[in-house]
């Protein structure tokens, strides 16, 4: 899991995909625009084929090199989703037609929204800090 966890060519295809949903609002929304259905649909099938992914099925775990495969392929397929469905969002932006546009317009998502970059940046030094004020180490072995 350190392998896939901590190194950047591990994360470089949600990083990639963030990167590239600007380029393409900017450069292709017209494109976009006109295979909008098709877009959500791709995203649909992206997110299923991530979320069903047997990234964690024994005989997936047994073999090291295909856990790595496995779990980057599944992170890949569910990075690529978000991204689809944040470009989806991006070009319906101008009026929350339905019904799942306006519940995540809401407020009380939105200020959730704002505070999980946060939580995400912070969230392994404290779990060290949690780590060692319980156990006295840093150190899972001990």
């Amino acid at each position: 899991m350190d392998t896939l966890y901590y190194p950047t060519w591990a994360r470089a295809s949600p990083i990639v995909l963030g990167l590239l949903i600007p380029f393409m609002i900017h450069f292709h929304a017209e494109w976009l625009r006109r295979r909008k259905r098709h877009l959500h649909w791709f995203g649909v099938a992206c997110l299923v084929l991530g979320l069903l992914f047997p990234s964690y099925a024994s005989e997936v775990i047994a073999n090291p090199l295909l856990q790595l495969l496995g779990l980057t392929l599944d992170r890949s397929l569910v990075g690529l989703a978000v991204g689809i469905f944040i470009l989806s969002w991006e070009l319906n932006q101008l009026k929350p037609a339905n019904v799942v546009q306006r519940l995540l317009s809401h407020w009380a998502l939105a200020m959730c929204g704002r505070l999980v970059y946060p939580v995400y940046l912070f969230h392994l030094p404290m779990v060290a800090i949690a780590f060692f004020a319980v156990f006295g180490t840093t150190k899972p072995s001990r």
